[in-house]
């Protein structure tokens, strides 16, 4: 049989590879309504869906789910299904999941917290119901962030608007207030593929950093000025406070998944304040750090509190921003300076004032600013920590905010809060929380982490070549979904813009993206490398000789975290690895053609490789299922035969491996 084959042919660099629910089990809440443009986040949101929730149908029925952690083996979770923003509809086991102390609990009977596990993908939800309705997120297993926010801001009716994360418009200019301080010491054409890979070197560190067995429970105590309590509560101490349990909820979602630690509340309406410069200077970063540590020792007591924060509010038409005091939790005299003001704009979403309290409360855990801009809007950068390029993406990094007159070094234009902290950042935290074990209360999580198998070997490689980076893990518990990220660490340097993003001789060279269900990651993304720009926004080659270090963490979604680590060393005098056949066009299949590569000093020590293999693609790339040579000679060309096949192509690709 006679099969055409396509071949498109764009510049070529070489790549290193590295060695539905049961409806009648589920109750459902939710009734879509029609968009009407009468609430104000709309205008904020690019995609968003409005639902009428039966609160009180709801809240009879949550109110049978057993209680976490509870020893009693014949409670079952209560199942709820829950409408995403895309249409589909999610289901989720639910456990009451406190987060009042007892006393806070007796004091506010009608609060309560609840966390569910869908069984389907591994996301979590934290719910809270309180006198100002239903609020919820989705978050976990590599997913965009879902929002469940009361879409009347005075609270007239049971409308709730349900949108992604990724679906938020940031604010025209973040203002001076979405700085962050810390005070202290920080303790599509088809492209031929070729392929080089060392197999000399040793094998990166596996389970470097583990977490999750247990959970550590740390005592929080919130403080509110009177600016904060007449944009969230219209001056009612109660309302305000309804909605501070809804936003330390939301953060407890953050860190129980990121670093198996939660929190409880010890302060209610007793520091939600509602006079005006008594005892806070709203948006007054500085001045509001210590009095609120004189606040919350005078009123709850010091040894009543592990960390404390303040809420206030920002200047108009400026987002969120905060001041923290490094490494404070548990600390006499520290521990409640944190000041966080959130946007006084009701159209703002919730994730930018999210996004800065897990920043925040991340500083109070020892955690440093991750990301490596240095344009004027953003000087609070740490050299030691500055392994994000540009603004980065992660919950330590300055998201959306390094942009200016100056340059712009951000990633995209819609803010992508990824509720994840940086491999460094997850480091530094499990460092400090290790040498406070007096302060935390732990309980057993029945969650085992993830236990990583395999991970790539030590490499060595050419300048100027994209590479990928894999490893395998297993977790005992069944229902768990594992997901990866491979980031780099090395710190970065002060390069102006945009040379943060195109000098490909300073580090950080690669951006921190989302974790996913794939263990593998090429750097750049493969979509870059298959595109034959070998660029991507965040990702640069390096072109000289240098060793770069890569953390591979396992995240399963339920408490546990597991890391190991890779160096991949840059050899700069081979490469890079150039593809230079002309093979666009039309060939039949099994018939005889020629490819070539510049192999440019890659047989030589150290990269020393001295064979390939040649694997053909009919998928545009996305796997290699023909091998066309097992082992050939690293020449710089081949005379090979095209595979046979029983379809026609037009998407072929070929691969040059070792």
């Amino acid at each position: 049989m006679r099969l055409n084959i396509y071949l498109k042919q764009t510049l070529f660099v070489l790549l290193f590879v590295f060695a539905t629910f049961l409806l009648n089990a589920q109750k459902n809440f939710f009734t879509k309504v029609t968009p009407r443009g009468k609430y104000k986040l709309e205008s904020n949101l690019k995609s968003f869906v409005i639902y009428k929730l039966d609160q009180v149908a709801m809240k009879q029925y949550l109110a049978k789910s057993p209680l976490e952690f509870s020893n009693n083996n014949n409670s079952k979770p209560v199942v709820i299904a829950v409408p995403l923003p895309d249409g589909t509809i999610e289901t989720f086991q639910i456990f009451e999941s406190p987060i009042l102390s007892a006393d806070l609990a007796k004091q506010f009977p009608d609060i309560k917290t609840y966390t569910g596990k869908s069984k389907k993908n591994g996301t979590t939800i934290r719910i809270s119901f309180t006198a100002n309705g239903f609020d919820a997120l989705i978050t976990g297993a590599g997913k965009d962030a879902v929002y469940f926010q009361k879409a009347s801001s005075d609270g007239t009716d049971n409308s709730y608007i349900s949108y992604l994360g990724s679906k938020v418009i940031k604010p025209a200019k973040p203002g001076t207030n979405s700085k962050c301080g810390t005070i202290g010491a920080t303790k599509s054409a088809a492209t031929d593929i070729a392929i080089l890979d060392d197999v000399k070197g040793t094998f990166g560190i596996q389970n470097l950093t583990t977490t999750g067995t247990s959970l550590r429970s740390f005592k929080l105590a919130v403080s509110a000025t009177a600016e904060y309590t007449n944009l969230k509560g219209a001056g009612n101490t109660t309302t305000a406070f309804n909605t501070i349990v809804a936003f330390v909820n939301r953060l407890v979602a953050v860190y129980r998944l990121e670093l198996s630690v939660s929190f409880t509340l010890v302060s209610g309406t007793n520091l939600v304040f509602t006079t005006p410069g008594t005892p806070f200077t709203n948006n007054s970063s500085n001045a509001l750090i210590t009095q609120n540590q004189t606040t919350v020792d005078n009123i709850i007591g010091n040894a009543n509190y592990d960390l404390a924060f303040v809420l206030g509010t920002s200047t108009p038409n400026s987002s969120s921003g905060g001041l923290a005091a490094s490494s404070s939790v548990g600390v006499t005299g520290e521990k409640a300076q944190n000041a966080t003001q959130v946007a006084v704009d009701n159209t703002f979403a919730p994730v930018f004032d999210d996004q800065t309290i897990a920043h925040e409360v991340g500083h109070q855990f020892s955690m440093s600013h991750s990301f490596n801009s240095s344009i004027p809007v953003c000087t609070t950068r740490e050299p030691g920590t500055s392994v994000e390029v540009g603004s980065g993406t992660t919950i330590m990094s300055y998201g959306y905010t390094c942009s200016d007159n100056s340059g712009n070094d951000d990633y995209e234009n819609t803010y992508l809060p990824f509720l994840n902290f940086h491999a460094v950042s997850y480091s530094q935290a499990v460092t400090f929380i290790a040498t406070i074990p007096t302060v935390y209360t732990s309980t057993t999580s029945n969650n085992t982490p993830p236990v990583i198998s395999s991970i790539t070997a030590d490499k060595i490689i050419p300048i100027s070549t994209p590479f990928a980076l894999t490893g395998t893990a297993t977790d005992a518990n069944a229902s768990d979904v594992l997901t990866y990220s491979w980031e780099g660490t090395n710190n970065g340097t002060t390069t102006p813009v945009p040379a943060t993003f195109t000098n490909t001789t300073q580090p950080p060279f690669f951006r921190s993206y989302q974790p996913t269900n794939t263990a593998i990651r090429y750097y750049p993304r493969l979509s870059a490398i298959l595109n034959g720009t070998n660029a991507a926004r965040g990702d640069k080659l390096p072109s000289i000789g240098i060793a770069t270090t890569h953390r591979f963490t396992v995240r399963d979604n339920a408490t546990g975290v597991n890391t190991g680590t890779v160096t991949v060393t840059v050899d700069g005098n081979s490469g890079p690895f150039l593809e230079t056949s002309n093979l666009a066009g039309n060939y039949a299949s099994g018939t005889q053609q020629t490819i070539t590569w510049s192999v440019n000093n890659t047989t030589a020590a150290p990269v020393s490789c001295a064979n390939v293999s040649i694997l053909f693609s009919t998928d545009g790339g996305q796997t290699f299922p023909f091998t066309i040579a097992a082992s050939t000679p690293n020449d710089g060309s081949e005379f090979i035969t095209l595979p046979s096949l029983t379809t026609t192509t037009n998407t072929a690709r070929i691969k040059v491996q070792a």
